[in-house]
């Protein structure tokens, strides 16, 4: 039975069908450029085995030497396939090694075909018949070429090639057995000369170089199946991810999407997928999301997509689209652009969100804020109503106060003159006060400009402290000023800051009615604040500031007091915060409250 024969025409179909489905795996994935030089290596292992049967049945030197001359073509593509395909599938190695081996095949290559004879044997002189594995094959008698060198020097880098780039792929980790397909490499290539050697010393009928490659084939074959196993299961792993992920973005309503610049192809996951208008539902390039976004907002969308290209940002915008039947959706959309390694923008990847039912909430809430800075408005009237009757009530009581006593004098006999005269300049002052308090608190209402003037601070304190002094005689209680040396003047309206003391003043004395007289005594300081400041405080030692949970003391109408209006501190930080300083109130360690404001100091040049 011919078994050499039966042998390599196994050999070469195996090759043949493997060769067959690596090349339909290049089709499909272009990319795959190991596929396409095992399949080249394969189909020159088929013509190798080919080769080899046809050249064993030789019967005469001529024609085995012309058939021999053939078989180096073959062989050299094998060798330069593999050269390749080790850096490729490995993914390392080194690239000139892979470049000197097709060098020097080639160069074999071409001087086999130049030269009489072949490169193996330069002169064939005779065949002798040889019995092998029960077939009687001829075996070459002939001298051997010069140029044979070239075929073991390729067969020797081939190795090294092999084992240097599976030695570099295990160190890198870029393959699971590296060293499995680098040493079946050059054990093939080892193999495939050793018996070439035999031939050529006729012990052997033929070189069966097509044997030793096939070895390399299957396990080519095997590591590249391997790879399509993964592949595939890859491909249900992100199948089934893709499915998660489809779920989570459906889930938090976001739409997942990834722009092929190159391609201008969209990829589009998420949403509502049951919507005729989904972005998922539609295949989409860059023109046709344009195309689809509202007219009013296409030329700002195109803005923020080139200056996210350009790299000056990331992709945040909002927009609307309209879909088929006219009716427009929100939706908000970020994006991050991924870059090659010359900064050249390859992919943008992001997510949208459907927010029109936040749009329409934000229509809805504009309209009721609409509606209530009209009932503020309203409201504004009746507030300013009830500040002027709290602030006038102070210098209407003191003009009702000296009316009395005036009053009181024109009843004597012989009135005195004098101290009726002083009276009525009391009251024309306090009627010019609130004349005043009028005039300004309007001003500060409306957010009119505030007529600024230099206001020496220790004149302020000092006229605040004849202004109550006659009250705090009349409720048993003292006020000690305490001003700091070589403070600078406040930036301010003197009634606006007398009224907030005032305010504040009076409360000080409410706070401490029910007190013993060695804790009606109230402070007023002034002192440095921060850089530009001045800081004015009222201490006062009664029941202290209310623990009700949400209490704000600066609220209008909040009060302590049954007969409170609750206006005096709400105006005082109106007032305050119009010179932009800031008014606040914290509780004593050892009993009472103290209220602090702020005011800037004027500059050294200041007037009114």
């Amino acid at each position: 039975m011919p078994w050499i024969t039966i042998i390599l025409s196994m050999a070469a179909a195996m090759s043949l069908t493997l060769a067959g489905i690596h090349f339909r795996v290049w089709v499909h994935r272009r990319e795959s450029l190991e596929s396409l030089l095992f399949t080249v290596a394969a189909l020159a292992a088929v013509a190798t085995a080919l080769i080899e049967a046809w050249l064993m049945h030789a019967v005469n030197p001529a024609e085995y030497s012309e058939r021999f001359r053939w078989l180096h073509l073959p062989v050299g593509i094998i060798v330069i396939a593999l050269a390749w395909l080790i850096p490729v599938y490995l993914k390392a190695g080194r690239a000139w090694l892979a470049g000197l081996i097709t060098a020097v095949r080639g160069l074999l290559i071409a001087i086999n075909f130049s030269n009489p004879g072949n490169a193996t044997f330069s002169e064939i002189s005779g065949l002798r018949p040889v019995t092998f594995l029960g077939e009687t094959l001829a075996a070459p008698i002939g001298i051997d070429s010069p140029w044979r060198i070239l075929a073991h020097i390729s067969v020797l880098l081939l190795v090294a090639h092999a084992l240097d780039a599976g030695l570099a792929a295990r160190r890198l980790r870029t393959r699971p057995r590296p060293l499995l397909l680098s040493g079946v490499i050059a054990y093939a290539a080892i193999q495939s000369a050793f018996f070439s050697s035999l031939m050529a010393r006729g012990v052997l009928p033929g070189p069966f170089v097509g044997l030793g490659f096939t070895i390399i084939v299957i396990a080519l074959s095997y590591e590249l199946s391997n790879d399509l196993i993964r592949s595939n299961q890859m491909a249900r792993d992100l199948e089934k991810s893709e499915g998660r992920m489809r779920l989570a973005a459906a889930a938090a309503d976001l739409f997942l999407w990834e722009w092929d610049i190159d391609r201008d192809e969209v990829w589009v996951v998420g949403g509502d997928e049951q919507e005729t208008d989904s972005p998922a539902t539609v295949p989409l390039t860059l023109d046709r999301f344009l195309e689809s976004v509202h007219p009013d907002d296409r030329i700002r969308m195109r803005g923020s997509l080139s200056r996210a290209l350009a790299g000056e940002s990331e992709l945040r915008a909002q927009y609307r689209q309209i879909d088929d039947g006219g009716h427009g959706r929100w939706f908000s959309v970020r994006g991050t652009v991924i870059r090659d390694a010359r900064d050249r923008p390859l992919l943008l990847r992001g997510a949208s969100r459907d927010i029109t039912g936040r749009k329409q909430a934000e229509l809805e809430l504009e309209a009721r804020r609409r509606e209530l800075a009209h009932v503020q408005r309203v409201s504004t009237v009746e507030q300013l109503s009830s500040a002027l009757v709290h602030e006038l009530s102070q210098p209407l009581g003191a003009i009702l106060r000296n009316a009395e006593a005036a009053e009181l004098l024109l009843q004597k006999e012989p009135a005195d003159l004098e101290e009726i005269h002083s009276i009525v300049a009391d009251i024309l002052g306090d009627d010019r006060r609130a004349t005043k308090i009028i005039d300004r608190l309007r001003a500060l209402l409306k957010r009119r400009d505030l007529a600024l003037e230099k206001l020496p601070v220790g004149q302020l304190l000092a006229g605040m402290e004849r202004l109550v002094q006659p009250e705090f005689q009349a409720r048993g209680a003292s006020l000690r000023v305490e001003i700091e040396p070589r403070l600078p003047d406040a930036l301010g309206d003197p009634v606006h800051i007398q009224q907030v003391l005032l305010n504040l003043l009076s409360n000080a004395l409410d706070a401490v009615a029910d007190q013993d007289s060695g804790r009606r005594t109230i402070d007023l300081q002034a002192s440095p604040g921060e850089a530009g400041w001045i800081e004015f405080a009222v201490i006062d030692r009664g029941a202290g500031i209310p623990s009700e949970p949400g209490a704000d003391l600066f609220e209008p109408f909040f009060s302590t007091k049954p007969e409170g209006t609750g206006l005096g501190l709400s105006i005082s930080r109106t007032i305050i915060e119009a010179y932009g300083g800031r008014i606040w109130a914290e509780s004593n360690p050892e009993g009472g409250a103290t209220f602090r404001f702020t005011i800037r100091t004027a500059p050294p040049e200041s007037g009114t």
